[in-house]
């Protein structure tokens, strides 16, 4: 997951965006969303890059949440993120974009 920072994609992005398929299908992860409750979301993910991830859940996920994520990757995923956007897909199913904030 090397990029260089500088150089602009053609959408506008940050960094490039490598599929889920490279992690291994439907790679499942837990999501802990930061509030009062602090509850647990399962969690698929779509793709990944430098900069964020997306996933796919089954609850919707509020833009701007803070959320922890736990996974059985062997590669290394920062293990904090913060909600940037999220939608319905189909019913019953959510998507979200994550940007990952701090250290892995």
């Amino acid at each position: 997951m090397t990029s260089n920072l500088n150089d602009n994609l053609s959408d506008g992005r940050l960094a490039q965006r490598v599929s889920a398929e490279n992690f291994g299908e439907n790679l499942a992860m837990t999501l802990t969303v930061r509030g009062l409750k602090m509850e647990t979301v399962e969690a698929r993910l779509l793709n990944i890059s430098d900069t964020g991830m997306a996933v796919r859940t089954d609850q919707e996920l509020v833009l701007g949440q803070l959320v922890t994520i736990a996974t059985q990757s062997r590669e290394q995923i920062p293990h904090r993120a913060v909600v940037m956007w999220s939608c319905k897909d189909d019913p019953g199913c959510y998507r979200a974009g994550l940007r990952f904030v701090g250290a892995i």
